[in-house]
C-alpha cells in the first residue's frame, strides 16, 4: 500500500461522514458514490472495505454514546477544570470535566483567578446550547456536541483548589503562563496576533480584524500550520547543527519536541497535521527509510481521528488536510518552475483552489485579492513576523533589545492591517456565490482533480485553462443559479430584541430589507455585536443575493438600524426608504454613509406605492403630516401583496398610530402580520388586530428580554383572533417561502 495510504484515509473520513449523516440520505449516497468511484478506478477493493466497515462500526459506537448523564436540574457540581481560562469581554469561560467523566462549558460573569488542573466545587444552573437561531448561522450546540458537551454551565459560586498536576496538565500550564506573559509584555494592538502565531490562541485578535484576515482569504496565516512548523524547526535545526550537535542527535531532539510543541501550540488541527508529518519525517530519516509525503499526510489523518473522530467536522481539520493533500500531489507540476517566486506564485494558485469550495461553503463568497494578497503576505509572516516573533518571546528579559525589536514588528503588523481595510473598503472586489450544497462541494472537488490531473500532463498556458473548463462552467452556473429561483420568500430573522426581514421575489427581481437589528458596544465604546454583520450580511450572501433593491429603515431606534452600516458596506444598495419624521439626528449618520455611495434617499409617506412583477407594495404610515413626537409612532409600515396573501410590516408603532391606521383604512384584512413593537402591550390593541384580522402573526422578539416582551395580553388577543403566532425567541428565523402556488412556513429552531 505504499503511496496508497490516502486511500484508507478517504476511507475513514467516508466512514465517519455517511454514519454521521446517516439520517440524510442524500449526503450519505453522494459521499458513498464518491468513494466507490475512487476505489473503483483505483482497483483496490478489499483492504479499503474493511476499513470503511470497521471505522463505520467504531465511530456508530462513538456517536451513539456522545450523550449525556445529567438532567439539567441539577446545581451543585464538582470537577477539574481541563482547559485554560479565557477571559473576554467581562466573563470567564473554561471547560470542566465533572465526576462523571462529563464535559461541560462553565461561564462565570467575576475576575477570579482560575487555571488548568484545578479541582473545583461549583454552584450554577445548567442550560442547553442552542442550535442555530437563523438559517446558515454557526451553529453552537454542534460545535459543542462535537467537543462531546452537552450543557453550558452557568456559575454563580465556584471554591477551587490546586492539586499535583500530570506531565500533560504542566505542559497545559506552561502555554497559559506563556499567553499570559505575551499579553502582559506585547503591545495590546499585537500581543493577539503573538498569541496566535506562537501559541494557537487567537481569542485574543480583535474580532474585526480577524474578520479582515477571513474576508481575504488570509485567515490560515493566524492558524499555526505547515509554515510555523516548517519554519520555527527549520531555525532550531539550524542552530541546533550550528552549535555542534550531530543531526541524529538533532533529529532526535526534534522527534522529542515536536510533540510538547504540538500541545503548546493549541493541538489545533493544523498543528497536529503539521507537527505528525514532521514526526514521521523525522522518524523514518531516523531509521534510514524512505517516507512519502502522501503516506505521511495520511497516517496523521488516521490517527487524528482515531483519536478524536469528530475533527472531521472541523474547517481547520478540512482545509489543512485538503489543501496540504493538493500540494503534495502537485510536486510534479511545481517542481516544472525552477525559480523561487514563479513557485510561490503556482504553489499559491494551487492552495487557493484547494481551498475554493470549503471557503464557499463557510464563507458564500470569494475575494479576487484573496490570491495576491497571499503573494504578500506568506513571504511577510514566514521570512520577517515568524522569526521575529519567536526570536522576541526568548529575549522579553532584555527590554532595550525587545522594545526596538517589537517596535518594528507592530509597524508590520499596522501596515499589514492598514493595507486590508484599503481593500475592504474597495467596492469591488468581492464576489458572492450563495452556499453551495454538500454534493456541488464534492462537485467542485471532482472538477478541480480533473483539472489538475490535465495540468501535470501539459505545459502551455491554452492547454492549462482548458483543464479548468469543467471546473469554471460550475462556477458560472454556482454564481447564476439564484436567478433561476422563481419562489417568493420573506424571512424574519433572530436578531434578538430586533427587527430585520428580508423579502426575495423570483429570481431576484427585487429583494427588499426592512430594518437591520441592533449593535451592541461595551463600556469601552467598542462594539462586540451588530446584527448587520453577524445575521443579515451571512443570510443574504448565503442565499446569493448580490444586490439589495431597497433597503427600509422603519425608523430609528438602534435596534432597528444598528447593522444598517455594516449592510451598506457589503451590498450595493439602489434605494434608501426612511420615515419622514422630524426625529433626524439618529440617522443622519445613515443618510451621509448612504449618499456618499450614490444611494437614492427616500422620505417614505402614506400613499407611496410600487409594484414588480409577483408583488406590489404600500406606505400606509406615516402621514404627510406626523404630529408624533415619539420615534415609534414615527415607523414606517407598509403593506405588501405577494404570492395572494397580503402582508402588514409595522416596524413599532404603538397604539395611536393603530388607531390613525383603523380610522384611515377600513378592513384592512392582512394574511400575515408582523407584530408591532416586539409585543409590547403599548401596540396589538384588540381594535387593530380585529381590523387587521391576520391568519399568521409573528413576533421579533428577544430571548428572556428584559421588557417582558410580548406582553402576555398581547399573546392573548392575538391566540383569540390569528390562526398560528410564531415567535423568533422560540422558533428562530421563521422563512414563508411560495413556489408552485403553495406556502409553506420553515422555523429554524424545528
Amino acid at each position: 500500500m505504499r503511496g496508497k495510504g490516502y486511500l484508507i484515509a478517504i476511507t475513514v473520513v467516508v466512514a465517519i461522514t455517511a454514519v454521521y449523516y446517516r439520517e440524510n440520505i442524500l449526503v450519505m449516497l453522494s459521499v458513498l458514490i464518491c468513494w466507490l468511484f475512487l476505489i473503483h478506478y483505483k482497483k483496490i477493493l478489499l483492504f479499503p472495505l474493511l476499513t470503511l466497515i470497521v471505522f463505520s462500526a467504531y465511530f456508530f459506537y462513538v456517536d451513539t454514546n456522545n450523550t449525556t448523564l445529567l438532567s439539567g436540574d441539577e446545581t451543585k457540581f464538582h470537577g477539574e477544570i481541563i482547559t485554560s481560562p479565557i477571559n473576554k469581554n467581562e466573563k470567564i469561560t473554561f471547560t470542566i470535566r465533572n465526576d462523571m467523566n462529563e464535559k461541560l462549558i462553565a461561564k462565570l460573569k467575576d475576575n477570579k483567578s482560575l487555571s488548568i488542573g484545578e479541582k473545583c466545587h461549583i454552584v450554577g444552573t445548567l442550560e442547553k446550547p442552542l442550535t442555530s437561531k437563523n438559517f446558515y448561522d454557526f451553529n453552537y450546540a454542534s460545535y459543542l456536541y462535537f467537543q462531546e458537551i452537552h450543557w453550558i454551565l452557568h456559575v454563580n459560586e465556584i471554591d477551587c483548589k490546586r492539586k499535583p498536576l500530570s506531565v500533560l496538565e504542566k505542559i497545559k500550564l506552561l502555554r497559559s503562563k506563556g499567553i499570559e506573559r505575551v499579553k502582559q509584555s506585547y503591545p495590546k494592538g499585537i500581543n493577539g496576533y503573538v498569541n496566535a502565531l506562537i501559541f494557537g490562541e487567537k481569542s485574543s485578535i480583535p474580532k474585526d480584524e480577524y474578520q479582515l484576515y477571513q474576508q481575504q482569504g488570509l485567515s490560515h496565516l493566524l492558524a499555526i500550520s505547515g509554515l510555523h512548523v516548517g519554519t520555527l524547526f527549520g531555525f532550531i535545526y539550524y542552530i541546533f547543527i550550528r552549535i555542534g550537535l550531530t543531526k541524529e542527535k538533532t533529529r532526535s531532539l526534534l522527534l522529542f519536541i515536536l510533540p510538547l510543541y504540538a500541545i503548546i501550540a493549541g493541538s489545533a488541527p493544523s498543528v497536529v497535521r503539521a507537527s505528525s508529518m514532521a514526526f514521521f519525517f523525522l522518524l523514518f530519516l531516523r531509521l534510514r527509510k524512505r517516507m512519502l509525503a502522501l503516506d505521511a499526510i495520511s497516517i496523521a489523518c488516521i490517527i487524528t481521528l482515531i483519536y478524536d473522530p469528530y475533527k472531521v467536522f472541523h474547517l481547520g481539520f478540512q482545509l489543512s488536510f485538503i489543501v496540504s493533500f493538493f500540494l503534495i500531489c502537485s510536486t510534479r507540476i511545481i517542481s516544472r518552475y525552477q525559480q523561487r517566486y514563479k513557485q510561490l506564485f503556482v504553489v499559491t494558485i494551487i492552495a487557493q483552489l484547494a481551498s475554493f469550495p470549503l471557503v464557499l461553503y463557510t464563507n458564500y463568497e470569494i475575494s479576487i485579492w484573496s490570491y495576491f494578497l497571499n503573494l504578500l503576505f506568506i513571504p511577510v509572516y514566514s521570512i520577517v513576523l515568524l522569526p521575529l516573533l519567536f526570536i522576541s518571546f526568548f529575549i522579553i528579559e532584555f527590554q532595550a533589545v525587545f522594545h526596538g525589536l517589537i517596535s518594528f514588528v507592530e509597524f508590520v503588523f499596522s501596515t499589514l492591517l492598514q493595507l486590508l481595510i484599503m481593500v475592504e473598503s474597495f467596492s469591488f472586489g468581492k464576489i458572492i456565490f450563495g452556499k453551495p450544497p454538500i454534493f456541488i462541494v464534492l462537485t467542485y472537488y471532482f472538477t478541480l482533480l480533473v483539472g489538475f490531473y490535465i495540468w501535470e500532463k501539459n505545459e502551455g498556458l491554452k492547454d492549462i485553462l482548458k483543464a479548468f473548463t469543467l471546473f469554471m462552467i460550475l462556477c458560472i452556473g454556482h454564481w447564476l443559479f439564484p436567478y433561476f429561483d422563481g419562489s417568493i420568500e420573506v424571512t424574519i430573522l433572530d436578531v434578538g430584541q430586533g427587527d430585520a426581514i428580508v423579502l426575495k421575489l423570483p429570481y431576484q427581481r427585487e429583494v427588499i430589507v426592512i430594518d437591520t437589528g441592533k449593535a451592541i458596544v461595551n463600556k469601552e465604546g467598542e462594539e462586540i455585536y451588530n446584527a448587520g454583520k453577524a445575521v443579515v450580511n451571512p443570510f443574504l450572501k448565503a442565499k446569493g443575493i448580490k444586490r439589495i433593491n431597497k433597503l427600509i429603515l422603519t425608523h430609528g431606534d438602534i435596534d432597528h438600524i444598528g447593522g444598517a452600516t455594516a449592510i451598506l458596506n457589503n451590498f450595493p444598495v439602489n434605494k434608501l426608504l426612511l420615515p419622514k419624521t422630524n426625529i433626524k439626528d439618529k440617522i443622519s449618520e445613515l443618510t451621509k454613509a448612504a449618499s456618499k455611495k450614490g444611494i437614492e434617499i427616500i422620505y417614505a409617506t402614506r400613499g407611496m406605492r410600487w409594484h414588480v412583477k409577483s408583488g406590489q407594495f404600500v406606505i400606509l404610515h406615516p402621514a404627510k403630516q406626523n404630529y408624533y413626537n415619539d420615534s415609534n409612532n414615527q415607523s414606517i409600515v407598509l403593506l405588501s401583496e405577494l404570492g395572494n396573501k397580503k402582508w402588514l410590516f409595522t416596524g413599532d408603532i404603538e397604539k395611536e398610530a393603530e388607531e390613525e391606521l383603523t380610522k384611515v383604512y377600513k378592513n384592512m384584512d392582512v394574511d400575515v402580520l408582523k407584530v408591532a413593537h416586539h409585543g409590547s402591550n403599548t401596540s396589538s390593541t384588540l381594535k387593530f388586530i380585529n381590523e387587521t384580522n391576520p391568519h399568521v402573526s409573528v413576533i421579533s422578539v428577544g430571548r428572556n428580554n428584559i421588557y417582558g416582551h410580548p406582553h402576555d395580553d398581547v399573546l392573548n388577543r392575538l391566540r383569540r383572533n390569528s390562526g398560528l403566532v410564531a415567535r423568533t425567541d422560540r422558533d428562530g428565523a421563521i422563512t414563508f417561502i411560495y413556489k408552485r402556488g403553495k406556502w409553506k412556513i420553515i422555523k429554524s429552531l424545528n
